[in-house]
């Protein structure tokens, strides 16, 4: 699935900018999370999440892994 260039970390999302990103975008308090699903609905959840010592392009590889082995992706 071919993925968007993502902005940079300091420039300000539109709601133009966040539909033509992949996944989808939740509302809190502070401003939006990000998240996207993959693998099949009925597979056992697995939840990545980035932070500092795994970065978001770590997960990139590894979950279409996980999907196609079954696993619902978060």
């Amino acid at each position: 699935m071919p993925k968007a260039a993502i902005p940079a970390l300091s420039r300000k999302l539109s709601d133009t900018d966040r539909s033509s990103l992949p996944g989808a975008f939740a509302r809190i308090t502070r401003g939006y999370v990000h998240y996207e699903f993959s693998g099949p609905v009925d597979g056992p959840l697995v939840v990545l999440v980035p932070g500092l010592s795994v970065p978001y392009s770590t997960w990139e590889r590894n979950a279409p892994f996980l999907a196609l082995s079954g696993f619902r992706v978060l």
